[in-house]
């Protein structure tokens, strides 16, 4: 495994991509400490798996959610289309 300091990945990042590219990943180090790695992705996979939240909630529980809302654009247009309309309303009070 490669290792290679924050500074010298932004001065030559074709360095990293190069190994990723033999199939060899990257530890990016800042002051000694390894702070993020740079790895290939694996064969037959288009992109990495996305992460998966820890805990229910927050946008990565999101992930994945709407895929089968197949008018989800044009719903989203109408939505977007009353509120221009209803601009002027005043905002709602809450007690």
């Amino acid at each position: 495994m490669r290792r290679m300091q924050a500074d010298e990945l932004l001065a030559n990042p074709g360095a990293a991509l190069e190994a990723a590219e033999r199939g060899e990943p990257t530890i990016i180090l800042r002051d000694g400490q390894a702070i993020a790695m740079l790895r290939p992705i694996e064969e037959g996979s288009s992109r990495p798996d996305l992460p998966r939240p820890r805990e229910p909630g927050g946008l990565l529980s999101l992930v994945g959610l709407f895929d089968d809302w197949a008018t989800m654009d044009e719903d989203i247009a109408e939505i977007m289309a009353e509120r221009r309309k209803d601009f002027g309303r005043p905002p709602p009070k809450f007690d």
